[in-house]
């Protein structure tokens, strides 16, 4: 993961930055700069192959925060308070989502030299996204509870187009010269938890946690059939969509620990897991205007699905106890869950039933902790 190696060199320079211009520049200047310099470098990374308008956002509140904390130390005289009951994380990850990589199994193929054009594995693979990770924590006076709400969001699309002579695996007989497919996945996670501290440095987690994985896959394509003589070919255009919903709720557990790496480094990492309800549902329409089809089925399944997650951070201090720049690495598992691709394999039967999987994610994070 190249590109994951370059994003912990990048943040962790980040962190430098912040710091000197914590010293030498005004809050306004801090944040202008900082949320300059963030997107510069997601733009000349990534490109087009980010959301734009959730990078921009992303940065904004992250360049926000930043002037936040610093202006927040010129008034009230912060440092000289040794409790800081309130605790605000923001930060942006960037995460690949690999295919099934134990499915090879052909789905559009070349007819000209019998190539594999796309297979089980592309087809589920959405590439690499992106979105926020917000954390706000409470800090009782005196207390070995305290409380968490986090929100996060991650959004992936990818998209392909090939021409020729193609075949797509259930459709014999359709000769497409143009296909295209489109995939889009949003993942979306609520969670309250409570932190029991067990001894300095190690937290008991519990609590209840919403998550939404919705899924859309659209293939779509023309071309043509050959007919008996004297009869011309005939042309087609052909649209299959398929969408997969997962909402799921359920409850969570976990561990998180630190420690101190002198005076101005903190490294945190944690381990979490839970199971869920999934309500999954999946809903496939398939239109060809040649044979006249405009079909739809449905179908839906609970399940008792699976989520767990592990990563850690690494916690600069840029303003005395009061903020934090953070950069790390996330890994986040799922089952029993429905995938869009994952219901192509239901083709042979109708697509009457649910299929489910096991997608998982890992990448980086980075942004910015607050303590007042």
């Amino acid at each position: 993961m190249e590109w994951g190696v370059w994003w912990v060199w990048e943040a962790c320079y980040l962190c430098v930055i912040g710091q000197k211009f914590a010293e030498k520049s005004s809050p306004a200047n801090i944040s202008i700069l900082y949320g300059r310099f963030c997107y510069g470098k997601l733009v000349a990374r990534f490109g087009s192959s980010l959301k734009e308008r959730d990078v921009k956002r992303s940065i904004f509140v992250l360049a926000s925060l930043l002037w936040l904390g610093v202006q927040a130390t010129g008034y009230g005289q912060w440092g000289n308070h040794q409790h800081t009951p309130y605790r605000v994380e923001f930060g942006v990850s960037i995460l690949d989502r690999p295919g099934d990589q134990n499915n090879t199994a052909p789905v559009l193929r070349s007819l000209i030299n019998g190539d594999t054009l796309i297979n089980g594995e592309r087809i589920s693979d959405p590439g690499t996204g992106a979105g926020p990770d917000l954390s706000i924590q409470y800090f009782p006076n005196a207390s070995t509870l305290h409380y968490e709400f986090r929100a996060r969001y991650y959004g992936w699309n990818d998209q392909s187009a090939h021409t020729g002579v193609m075949e797509l695996t259930g459709a014999p007989g359709l000769n497409f010269q143009r296909f295209e497919t489109e995939y889009k996945s949003d993942y979306l996670s609520l969670e309250f938890n409570a932190k029991r501290t067990l001894r300095p440095g190690l937290n008991l987690i519990g609590g209840a946690r919403f998550i939404s994985l919705e899924e859309r896959l659209n293939m779509k394509g023309d071309g043509f059939v050959v007919l008996p003589p004297p009869f011309p070919n005939a042309t087609f255009e052909n649209d299959l969509s398929v969408r997969a919903s997962n909402p799921m709720i359920g409850l969570q557990t976990g561990l998180d620990w630190g420690w101190q790496l002198g005076n101005r480094v903190m490294v945190n990492s944690f381990l979490r897991a839970g199971g869920y309800s999934n309500f999954a549902k999946q809903r496939t329409r398939t239109v060809n205007n040649l044979l006249i089809l405009d079909s739809t089925v449905t179908a839906d399944s609970t399940e008792f699905a699976f989520a767990g997650e592990t990563g850690f951070r690494v916690h600069v201090e840029l303003v005395e106890r009061h903020l934090f720049g953070f950069v790390g690495g996330e890994a986040h598992f799922l089952n029993r869950v429905a995938t869009a691709p994952g219901q192509l394999e239901l083709q042979a039967s109708g697509f009457n039933d649910v299929n489910t999987v096991a997608p998982r994610f890992y990448g980086v994070t980075f942004g910015l902790d607050a303590r007042f």
